[in-house]
């Protein structure tokens, strides 16, 4: 009797319960930069520096150093290797090489002298920022209206044309290394 009752159950579950596993790794967590090495020295780095700041002993404190100066070498052998790794994908991939140097790259883009008349009609300069924010409130004020509330009344149509569709197809090969 239990076999009966086991079986429906599984087969119910291998065929309405969906299996999960296997899946595709989070982009985020799919590139694993450090081994397990190095990360069981970064782990044992941090464990130290909480050791050395609960018992204030030279030695622990020794180790600690050491261990971070492995540390610190090891990171900057994994990022050398991946510029150089960058460096040579440059010719057939230059992707990754203009990603790489937007995210190293820090460029904020701000606005512009701007070129403005005074009073008497004579050219000057605007560099302050707040100059330059009332200088485009003033100018947005002037182009700019306020409208009602009462807007235009549009009759809805309840039949609707459609004129004939022509879809064209685009190039036969793409090159996905292309932006």
């Amino acid at each position: 009797m239990w076999h009966l009752i086991k079986n429906k159950l599984l087969n119910g579950i291998d065929k309405y319960i969906p299996r999960t596993g296997n899946r595709p790794p989070n982009k985020r967590h799919a590139v694993q930069p450090f081994s397990n090495d190095t990360k069981q020295l970064i782990n044992r780095k941090h464990r130290l520096w909480t050791r050395y700041m609960e018992t204030r002993e030279l030695t622990v404190f020794t180790e600690y150093k050491r261990v971070r100066n492995i540390v610190r070498s090891e990171a900057r052998k994994i990022n050398k290797y991946k510029q150089e790794s960058i460096a040579k994908l440059t010719k057939t991939s230059p992707k990754h090489f203009w990603k790489y140097i937007k995210t190293k790259s820090n460029v904020s883009i701000n606005v512009g002298e701007l070129k403005s008349m005074d009073a008497d009609g004579k050219d000057i300069w605007v560099t302050e920022d707040v100059d330059k924010a009332e200088m485009f409130a003033q100018f947005y004020t002037k182009i700019l209206t306020v409208e009602s509330d009462d807007g235009p009344m549009i009759e809805m149509q309840s039949e609707a044309a459609c004129e004939e569709i022509v879809v064209s197809y685009g190039p036969e090969k793409v090159e996905k290394n292309k932006s």
